[in-house]
Formats: C-alpha cells, sequence, structure tokens
C-alpha cells in the first residue's frame, strides 16, 4: 500500500512524530514484556493535529485508544512497522498489532495492564464506533477481539488524511452529489420542510423525512434543494443495490457514517423494495440504525412504509406527485421556456390536464416530442400539441406494457353501433373527463372530495357486441391510451397477489391517465353472498380492494361483463356509468354489415345486406369475422366480395359456434345465392 497523501504539513509533522516514537520503542524491545511506551507520549504531537483532536472528542477516545489507533494506522503510513510488529513477538503471530502487542507497549504496571484490557470489548469506542476491524484470523479458542490483527477503518484513514470522495465500499452503490446553488420555492409545505430542516442542522438534531411519491416526482431534486440551502451535499443510497452485493450488514455503520463525515443528508432509495420482501435479517439492524441515527436523512418510497423495525421511527411523510392542474402548466411551461414556438396557453392546459405526469417526465416528454418534429422532416422542427401527446402517453406505457395489452384504436364514432341512449352515455363519459379540471379545480369540487375525482363504467353486454370497439373510440376521442386487462389472468389463489397485481397496473397507469379496461370482470366481480368460509371471506376483500383503487384512480376505468345480472348491486352503485350493450337486432345488424366494408374492399353488386341481417342473428363480432372470412374467400376466387362469399363467411362463422350443417337452413341460402357444396371450392 502507497502511503496517503497528507493534506496538512502540520499533519504530516505530527504524524512523522508520533510513529518516530513509536518505532524507537518497537526497536528498542527484544519482546513484549520488557518496558513500555506511554499512551500520552506517543499521541502528545498529534493532540493540536485537527482532524485527530475532532475524532478524539468526537468517538469520546482516551487517551489509551488513540494510542491504539496511531499503532494500528502506523503500518497504513509506513511498511517497515510490519518488521517492527513481527520482530517484537520473535518473528511469530500477525505483522500487524493485536490486543496482546497493544498492552505490552502501552502499560507499565500490572494494574495499568488489566484496567486498559476493558478496553478491548465491543462496547469500547474503537470497536462500537468500528473505527478498527479485525483482519487477520483469530488464534483458536481465544476470544477474536484479542488475538486478532488490527487495522483502521479505511473511512476513518479517509477523514484523518483529508481524502476526498466517497468511501470505495460505498461507491458501489451510493453517489456524493454537490448541489447547486440555493433556491427558493413558492411551494408553502416546502418553504415549511426547508425551515424544519434548518433547525435540525443549526441544532444537531437528528431528522428523518419520508418523500412518499412515484418516481421522477421531484423527490430527489426537492432534497438536492434542502441540502442546497444548508450548504450540504447530498448523499445517494440504493439500498437495493446494496443488498444484492451481498454484504449488507457490513456496510450500515460506514454509511452513516460517511453522510456524517461528509456533513450530507442521507437519501436512501430502494428501501421499500426490500421492505417488501420476506423479513431480512440484515435490514433489521439498518431500520435500528436509521431510527437511532443522529443526522438528517430522507427516505424515498413509493407508498406508505410498512415499517418493521424495532425502534420506532419518528420520520414525517411529505406527499409527491399530486399536482394541481395549475401546477403542471407551470411545469410544462417552465420546460417549454427555451424552444422558439412553445404551445398556447391553453395547449399547455390541456397537456396537463390530459396526463398526470411527473416534472421528470414532463423534462423527457419534451425532449422525445423534438425528437419526433425532426421524424417527421419538418422544415422547422417545432413540435405542435400532437407531438407532445404522443410523447406524454409514452412515458408511462414502458411498466404498463408488462402488465396489461396495450389495443391501438383503430375506429370512429360512426363506427359503433348502439342505441341512442348508449352512444349518448359514451358522449357523456368523454365530455366528463375533458372537463375534469374545470369541475374539480376551478368549480372547487375537488377540495371536498377525497376518492371519486375518476370516471368508473361498467359496460354490459355479450360478446360481440361493441365493449372493446367502444373503448378504442374514446380513447382517440380523448388522446389517452387504452390498456386491456384480462382479469382472469390478474386473480390470483395466492393470498394477498391478486392486490399486489391490481396495485402495480393503477399505479403504472395513473402517470398517463390511460384508460384501463378490465375484460372478463365476471372473474372476480360475481354475485356475492352470505360469507361462509375464509375464502368468500377474502374474494370480498379482493373485489374491496378494486373498488378503493377505482376509486382513488383519476382517469377512466371500464369494466366489461357479460352477465351483468350476476353483479351486485352494492357493486354498481359504486361505479359512475352503467352502459349496456344490447345484442344488436335487424335493422342494428343491417348497418353492421354495411359499415364493416374497408374503402378499399371490392364490393359486387346486388349484395342483400338487408336480408343477411334478417336471416342471420350474429353480434358485431360475428358479422366482423364472417365479413372477413368473406373476403379472404373472395381474394381467393380473384373476384370482387359477393353475396356467395358472405354466405360461406356466416356457415363457417355458425359452424364455430357449434351448429351443424343442418341448423344453417341450407334451403333458405339457396333462395339468396347458390351455395352448394359443389360450388365452394374453398369449402
Amino acid at each position: 500500500m502507497q502511503d496517503p497523501a497528507i493534506a496538512s504539513p502540520s499533519a504530516a509533522t505530527a504524524w512523522s512524530e508520533s510513529l518516530a516514537i513509536l518505532a524507537g520503542h518497537l526497536d528498542q524491545h527484544a519482546d513484549m514484556v520488557t518496558g513500555h511506551c506511554e499512551p500520552l507520549a506517543l499521541i502528545a504531537p498529534l493532540r493540536t493535529e485537527p482532524r485527530f483532536a475532532w475524532l478524539m472528542e468526537t468517538f469520546d477516545l482516551g487517551e489509551f485508544d488513540a494510542a491504539v489507533l496511531v499503532m494500528a494506522i502506523a503500518p497504513e503510513l509506513d511498511r517497515s512497522f510490519e518488521r517492527r510488529y513481527a520482530r517484537v513477538r520473535n518473528g511469530s503471530g500477525p505483522m500487524r498489532p493485536d490486543c496482546a502487542t497493544c498492552l505490552a507497549l502501552l502499560c507499565g504496571a500490572q494494574s495499568e495492564y488489566f484496567a486498559a484490557f476493558d478496553r478491548f470489548t465491543w462496547d469500547a469506542p474503537l470497536f462500537r464506533h468500528r473505527l478498527l476491524s479485525l483482519i487477520e484470523p483469530a488464534t483458536r479458542g481465544l476470544d477474536p477481539l484479542r488475538s486478532a490483527a488490527l487495522a483502521p477503518d479505511p473511512q476513518i484513514l479517509r477523514t484523518l488524511f483529508y481524502g476526498d470522495g466517497l468511501d470505495p465500499r460505498l461507491a458501489r452503490f451510493c453517489r456524493l452529489l454537490q448541489a447547486g446553488p440555493a433556491s427558493v420555492t413558492e411551494d408553502a409545505e416546502r418553504r415549511r420542510v426547508d425551515a424544519l430542516v434548518a433547525h435540525a442542522s443549526s441544532h444537531r438534531t437528528p431528522l428523518q423525512l419520508i418523500f412518499q411519491g412515484p418516481a421522477g416526482s421531484g423527490r430527489r431534486d426537492a432534497a438536492l434543494a434542502l441540502a442546497a440551502n444548508r450548504g450540504a451535499k447530498l448523499l445517494v443510497a440504493d439500498l437495493a443495490y446494496a443488498y444484492s452485493l451481498g454484504d449488507f450488514a457490513e456496510l450500515v455503520t460506514p454509511l452513516f457514517r460517511e453522510a456524517w463525515l461528509q456533513d450530507a443528508i442521507l437519501y436512501i432509495e430502494g428501501l421499500d423494495s426490500l421492505m417488501d420482501a420476506s423479513p431480512l435479517p440484515e435490514l433489521q439492524r439498518f431500520l435500528d440504525d436509521l431510527a437511532d441515527d443522529g443526522g438528517i436523512s430522507i427516505i424515498a418510497s413509493s407508498k406508505a412504509l410498512p415499517w418493521n423495525g424495532r425502534r420506532p421511527l419518528a420520520a414525517l411523510t411529505i406527499e409527491f406527485g399530486t399536482h394541481s392542474i395549475a401546477k403542471s402548466t407551470d411545469l410544462w411551461r417552465e420546460t417549454l421556456s427555451t424552444d422558439r414556438s412553445p404551445l398556447s396557453e391553453d395547449e399547455l392546459v390541456t397537456l396537463a390536464g390530459r396526463y398526470h405526469l411527473m416534472p421528470a417526465q414532463i423534462r423527457a416528454a419534451a425532449a422525445t416530442a423534438r425528437h419526433l418534429a425532426r421524424l417527421q422532416g419538418r422544415r422547422v422542427a417545432k413540435p405542435l400539441l400532437e407531438d407532445f401527446a404522443n410523447a406524454s402517453r409514452s412515458q408511462g406505457s414502458f411498466e404498463l406494457a408488462k402488465l396489461a395489452r396495450k389495443v391501438g384504436p383503430a375506429h370512429r364514432w360512426e363506427d359503433l353501433v348502439l342505441p341512442v341512449d348508449a352512444h349518448r352515455q359514451l358522449r357523456e363519459i368523454c365530455a366528463r373527463l375533458e372537463h375534469n379540471a374545470k369541475v374539480f379545480e376551478t368549480w372547487g369540487f375537488g377540495a371536498r372530495m377525497t376518492l371519486g375525482k375518476g370516471t368508473s363504467a361498467l359496460f354490459a353486454g355479450g360478446s360481440g357486441t361493441g365493449k372493446t370497439m367502444a373503448c378504442e373510440v374514446m380513447a382517440a376521442e380523448l388522446g389517452l391510451d387504452l390498456y386491456k386487462i384480462d382479469l382472469a389472468t390478474v386473480v390470483s389463489k395466492y393470498i394477498g397477489e391478486t392486490e399486489k397485481n391490481l396495485d402495480r397496473i393503477f399505479v403504472a397507469a395513473r402517470q398517463t391517465n390511460a384508460i384501463l379496461f378490465f375484460d372478463e370482470a365476471d372473474a372476480i366481480f360475481g354475485k356475492r353472498s352470505e360469507v361462509r368460509d375464509a375464502h368468500d371471506r377474502y374474494a370480498n376483500l379482493e373485489v374491496a380492494y378494486l373498488l378503493q383503487k377505482m376509486e382513488e384512480y383519476e382517469g377512466l376505468a371500464i369494466l366489461a361483463t357479460n352477465l351483468k345480472q350476476n353483479l351486485d348491486e352494492a357493486f354498481l352503485r359504486r361505479l359512475t356509468y352503467t352502459v349496456l350493450f344490447p345484442f344488436p337486432d335487424a335493422a342494428d345488424r343491417e348497418r353492421i354489415w354495411r359499415r364493416i366494408w374497408p374503402s378499399d374492399t371490392p364490393l359486387a353488386e346486388g349484395i342483400d345486406f338487408a336480408t343477411l341481417a334478417a336471416r342471420f342473428k350474429l353480434s358485431g363480432g360475428n358479422i366482423k369475422n364472417a365479413a372477413l372470412a368473406a373476403a379472404f374467400f373472395a381474394a381467393s376466387d380473384g373476384e370482387p366480395v359477393g353475396m356467395r362469399h358472405l354466405i360461406h363467411g356466416v356457415r363457417r362463422e355458425l359452424q364455430k359456434a357449434g351448429k351443424t350443417l343442418g341448423e344453417i337452413d341450407l334451403v333458405s341460402l339457396e333462395s339468396i345465392a347458390p351455395v352448394n357444396d359443389g360450388e365452394l371450392r374453398y369449402g
């Protein structure tokens, strides 16, 4: 090991004098039992060295403790001390000092020896504060603290010798951030937090804060601002990554001490994920030390922490991520202030109200929008509102895409064939979402409601009656992403897993205000009856949990069911809308038949859509499938789609439903078009 650089000339002189005294005493002894070195004499040159004096006072070190520390540090500064330590034992034992070496050298009378023996216990300052560590195997059968070689903690060496940067052990999972200029926040709560941190800092009192909110909500920026206002640094520690390194328990003391030595605010990430896992013994000590820590620490968490430390944590929780439309508009305006052609005020309000993005996501969306504008090859790369909308939707899609299937809108209002009232209800849902900001913020309804600010709907109807299509149309109208979740895959037989699955979905969707379409709602929302056993009770808890998450969600959540009559009335009352999707009658079926075709599809003359609609009671989904099959039949024949192809498409669709050829009434089909088997080359 190379000698560490000593920045202060006076420190270099003080250490040289102390090492010379130590070397002289070691060199004049042939063994460890003759003569001794007074501890005061050994440390006397260092008593005026600022760092060493600070260390003694801070860790309550006596003269004997400080002398032992000097003996342990000596080989780090001069490798010749390894030979000296070996020589005083006649070449046996470790080449660094151990308990016996220190006692023999520093104690004279037997009474001194026994009095100093107590300085080698786990509760003594040198070991309680981990200023020294054991680096060589202990002698078998003896106390390791008194038979193993002693070495100074690297963190203490760096402190004494004015080292810069992070402790190498912590650099793997920590970053030391230098805060920028002190900032002035306009938020009243943030000003109060800043004052609280200022008081704790000036009075040297412990303070723990929990910054609760989703990633990107500005938690770290707020912590940096607090540090800047104190003239301090921010020590960011990722505990989840630290735990993966495998020596978590050994990193706890250096972590807290590093924040203290660096005069930094400790900012803890990843704690919530560790506390969600199975009980971790190594985590317990960290929680205890956190509760006892005398500095200022901030825990960043996405949710309320299930605290399980043995000691209570006197922490204050500060909420992040809930921005008003006005605040979000300000964030967009500030982010786009450097653009040559910023959006209009109305467009900024539209973005703020439509997408619930965190500050970091707004910055990322703005950058993505600029790239989209350039990708379009425009003469002037000026992002349009559409670019910002697309970029905003992409910000929350990464996590949600793991949990649900994104459905691209492929239909328009005119494609929906529904009763007038159902059509009107869908329009009302869209209007409600468009005017959320006005009603809840401008008109003040939001201040009177803690839940229920979002919109929930039940789409009830048989398969193929247009429920998914309606969701697509609304997503296109509102400029929002649509994600389809099959509740049958979310529900788990394991207690608590269903709730975890639902929570992940709603958390991921919240950031982009995506429309959530829960298909197969009967998997979880069947008719609830009297609780007879634990399974029934747990099923009811799942229902209650989903209702709670829907009420907390400030976007649009839609449930689809084929069996409305099986749903609990208490559940129905908690939904904002119930939209019925009836099986289409003959008139509606004819409208579907006529509208199902893309504009480029060639259709033969004389297709009788009215007869098809009257003769065959198909849902909209069945009609779509039959039309697609007919298109392939026609393409195979090299002809426009004709009546013959349509009837064969219907025939195949009916067969899928389990009907036999005899039930299809071939006589009726012959009256419409010749469709005997001999003429159907693709049958």
